[in-house]
């Protein structure tokens, strides 16, 4: 998203159109995941080891790109950097709270909002979203009724690539219009811990990141409220717990399914106590 952002701000830069510069963050997304790709699923190098190369390589990438492009470190403001203007959407108009809320959004707000849905329709209720949830579930039971697990993979790594894209550009081009060093400030892992929470599923993960970014708001807000409260002024501190519980709750959904893994059970006899393995079936 780091990356995406900058060179959604660049492209927008460039030609004074942010529908360019979501082009210029989309290619971008797609080129970091065709590169994480070839680490990955063809020189079978370490795909937590290539991620956080990633994660280090944008933020140094960035920072070099913002200082031979635009001469200068820290961010970079233009009035040729132009941003997506608010939609209004007439019939919201007269809601109470949801227009305040809802009603003046950018574009890529809106687009979020219908990805949510259909996410949820290729993943669940077509042939690809069955054969996307096979490959990660169990590699072998995918081979076996002759799904092609690399690329199935490749297809992921291209949308995931597209809408990580299209977040970069959010972040610069939907008010702000601005580039600053690490302005993403580990968005990515925040959103990461929301799919794991929500099990992946986009209609348990919307509504999580729709928490957290409640928080985020009340974060950035007690940042200008000297007299904000203790409830306010601590609230930076979700950020990192949500991350936190996100382990042990995946660890928790995974140990009642099946994960290869032979679960033992004590059972009680008269004469003495032994373990017995557990096979749980796959829901």
């Amino acid at each position: 998203m780091l990356s995406a952002a900058f060179f959604a701000a660049w492209g927008s830069f460039l030609t004074a159109s942010p529908y360019v510069g979501v082009i210029f963050a989309i290619l971008t997304g797609l080129f970091l995941a065709v590169l994480y790709g070839l680490f990955v699923l063809h020189f079978h190098a370490n795909a937590v080891i290539v991620s956080i190369a990633f994660n280090f390589g944008a933020w140094a990438g960035t920072t070099l790109l913002l200082t031979k492009i635009f001469g200068v470190r820290g961010y970079f403001f233009s009035p040729k950097i132009k941003g997506f203007s608010s939609l209004s959407i007439p019939f919201l108009s007269g809601i109470p709270y949801v227009q305040e809320v809802i009603n003046k959004q950018s574009v890529l707000v809106y687009l979020a909002y219908i990805f949510v849905p259909i996410s949820y329709v290729l993943m669940y209720k077509t042939a690809f979203g069955l054969r996307v949830r096979g490959v990660g579930k169990s590699e072998i039971a995918a081979k076996t009724v002759g799904v092609s697990i690399l690329r199935y993979r490749w297809l992921s790594l291209f949308i995931m690539g597209a809408m990580s894209g299209l977040g970069g550009a959010y972040i610069t081009l939907s008010g702000l219009n601005i580039f600053s060093e690490n302005m993403t400030a580990g968005r990515g892992f925040l959103a990461f811990a929301a799919i794991l929470v929500g099990d992946g599923n986009p209609l348990k993960v919307a509504p999580i990141c729709l928490f957290i970014c409640l928080y985020g708001c009340l974060e950035f807000g007690a940042k200008f409220q000297r007299d904000a409260g203790p409830a306010f002024k601590n609230v930076t501190l979700f950020h990192g717990s949500v991350c936190f519980a996100s382990i042990p709750m995946e660890g928790i959904r995974w140990s009642s399914k099946i994960t290869g893994r032979n679960y033992f059970i004590k059972e009680k006899s008269w004469q003495n106590i032994s373990l017995k393995p557990l096979y749980l079936p796959m829901d």
